[in-house]
């Protein structure tokens, strides 16, 4: 692995820890319910984040793992690719950025088993907050697409992107 040539002082996080949606500790592994931000698009998005619950979580003693919600399907019982987890696992597992062993069956099963004990609850978060997104300049991903069509012509007569839930 090389160094980075250069160092950008003026980078923004790709996760703020400040902003939790929720947490739980599943054995040694600490899973937290967040925002992810990506850096490219601007845009934001629910995220798990892993880490050592034996580290204090404080910047460089911890290695963050984190799923996003565009990758959430890979990390289901029912559809997901378990090739692609067991790799994830074993990678994160090798680095030291969770407890456990490469190697051992029982270390990948603890670290799957952290992830499925919240990823539902992360496919169900609600938008990142609006002051971390207009702190970090990152509106919220869409939510969805509301069309307005008429019935007899079938002519879209309005459009509109949403990108927050609203409850009445």
């Amino acid at each position: 692995m090389t160094a980075p040539t250069s160092l950008n002082l003026d980078a923004r996080p790709v996760i703020d820890l400040e902003h939790r949606h929720f947490e739980t500790t599943v054995g040694n592994i600490l899973v937290i319910g967040t925002w992810f931000m990506d850096p490219e698009t601007k845009r934001s998005q629910p995220c798990l984040v892993l880490v050592d619950a034996t580290k204090p979580l404080k910047q460089g003693r911890v290695i963050p793992c984190i799923i996003t919600l565009d990758q959430a399907w890979m990390w289901t019982v029912e559809i997901g690719d378990e090739k692609h987890v067991g790799r994830v696992i074993r990678g994160w597992l090798a680095e030291g950025a969770l407890p456990g062993n490469p190697h051992s069956g029982r270390s990948v099963w603890a670290v799957f088993d952290a992830v499925q004990s919240r990823l539902r609850d992360m496919m169900m978060m609600p938008p990142m907050p609006a002051a971390p997104a207009a702190k970090y300049g990152t509106p919220p991903a869409t939510v969805g697409d509301l069309v307005i069509t008429d019935q007899r012509t079938g002519a879209v007569l309005h459009e509109v992107e949403l990108t927050k839930h609203v409850r009445y």
